[in-house]
């Protein structure tokens, strides 16, 4: 489920807020239907993680890709900063069942996508040519298991040295959040 919520600062947080709140009333239901079913909720959230709209989609269960970043890295700041404000805004969160095949540590933010210190999205300049967006491409790599397929085949484990797949996010469009959210 891709998801681009309201931006703006604090006076559309409660906007933000009801579309998570409506996006997870579709994730359980999916759920009840079918608790195994993998689902994973990723975009542009608008909202920093000690915001509530974030937190509605972790006390909701569902896990976040942040969680399986390396942390052995010295430059933790830019393991967080999805947006060129400096501010952690997008989001990969999946289904606990799937959260089980996220690869640790796989998780990272492409920065070097940086339009460069002359660029200032808070005038709602475009970016420069070669750059899509004010955001920061996002990515976490998985490996699935042996669960059953569709076809009623089994999935097979991926060989050693075998690349995984990925779920990956970066807004195409730029958007103007306000600094407070």
């Amino acid at each position: 489920i891709v998801v681009h919520h309201k931006a703006g600062g604090l006076e559309f947080a409660y906007q933000r807020e009801a579309e998570a709140l409506q996006v997870m009333e579709w994730v359980k239901d999916a759920q009840a239907k079918d608790e195994h079913i993998n689902l994973v909720v990723l975009g542009d959230f608008n909202a920093t993680p000690t915001h509530k709209t974030a937190k509605v989609y972790s006390e909701g269960g569902l896990v976040g890709a942040y969680d399986f970043r390396d942390r052995s890295r010295k430059d933790m700041k830019d393991a967080y900063t999805t947006h060129a404000s400096g501010r952690p805004i997008d989001y990969i969160m999946a289904s606990p069942g799937l959260s089980e095949d996220f690869v640790n540590s796989s998780f990272f933010v492409l920065g070097t996508m940086h339009a460069g210190d002359d660029y200032d999205w808070r005038k709602g300049e475009e970016p420069p040519k070669g750059y899509a967006s004010d955001h920061y491409p996002i990515a976490i790599d998985f490996t699935p298991d042996d669960s059953e397929l569709a076809d009623g085949g089994k999935a097979k484990p991926a060989a050693k040295g075998a690349s995984t797949s990925s779920a990956t996010s970066s807004s195409k469009h730029a958007s103007k959040p306000d600094a407070d959210d």
